[in-house]
Order: structure tokens, then C-alpha cells, then sequence
């Protein structure tokens, strides 16, 4: 996360910058967070305003997520053959609820697209959803692994 400078402009016309104050969350989020994720796959501000900033509770959340969205995504898979769109619709909110307790965004954002398209009964692009939705699960995990690791034995 990068703390970008605000500009104003007063009504003279002058322009001034300033740096804003990173707040507690910002400063606990940039703490251990791996700095080699071009897209880190989680908010984790979000994650520690959900769990009252203890990363340990966040890792843990992290953890649960990952032991149960596996199993989302196998009964997802499931119900492409023969096409159900019920159960695709049911697991693919569970999915992204999920992923909004955990502040997934990526998985969140597929699961959703997925739940929207299952809605409108469109099953043309439900296959690479699921694989794109894999793929961020390994991302997350991965996440979680680094994140998990002190600083000092990265």
C-alpha cells in the first residue's frame, strides 16, 4: 500500500502538497505484509478492522477460509456436469460470502460474477470462472503462508 500525496488547491491559485498521516491500520497492514505480490489478494486493513487489528485472528480467519472454499469450489465444479444451476448458485454465494468475511477481493469479485452469471443462466464463461477462481485460491494461500512467516526468515 502506498500513502500517495494529496494536492489542494487554494483559491489563490497556489498549489500545496502534504502527506497524510498512515493510520493504525495502514501501519499494521504494511507490517510483514510480503512486498513481492503485485496484487495482494486480500485487503488487509479490512482483515484486521474485522478482527480488531490481531493478526493472529486475521491469519486464522485466513486459515478457515482456506480449509472451506476447497470444498465450495469442488461442489461448484460438480454442478457444471451435467449443469445445475441451483447448486451453482448456492455454493458460488457461499463462496462469496466467504471471501467478503475475509476480505478476498479477487475471489469476492469471481464469485460473484459467477453468482451473476448463474443467475442469468449463462453458462458459456462458467468453466474459466472456476479456473480463474482456483487460481486466486493458490493465490491466497500463498498469501497466507508469507504473511505467516516472520520477517526475519523471509
Amino acid at each position: 500500500m502506498n500513502v500517495t500525496d494529496l494536492s489542494t488547491e487554494p483559491s489563490d491559485g497556489t498549489t500545496t502538497s502534504h502527506s497524510p498521516e498512515p493510520s493504525a491500520f495502514q501501519l499494521l497492514e504494511l507490517q510483514d505484509v510480503p512486498l513481492h505480490f503485485t496484487q495482494i489478494p486480500i485487503d488487509v486493513r479490512k482483515l484486521l478492522e474485522l478482527t480488531g487489528g490481531d493478526r493472529e485472528m486475521s491469519r486464522e480467519f485466513l486459515k478457515c477460509f482456506l480449509e472451506y472454499a476447497p470444498i465450495y469450489l469442488n461442489n461448484l465444479k460438480q454442478s457444471l456436469y451435467p449443469l445445475d444451476f441451483t447448486q451453482l448458485a448456492f455454493n458460488a454465494h457461499r463462496l462469496k460470502g466467504a471471501a467478503g468475511m475475509v476480505a478476498s477481493r479477487s475471489v469476492f469479485a469471481l464469485a460473484q460474477q459467477l453468482e451473476q452469471e448463474v443467475k442469468n443462466q449463462q453458462s458459456q464463461n462458467l468453466a474459466l470462472l472456476l479456473t480463474q477462481l482456483e487460481e486466486q485460491l493458490i493465490e491466497v494461500e500463498r498469501f497466507l503462508q508469507t504473511w505467516s512467516t516472520p520477517t526475519s526468515e523471509r
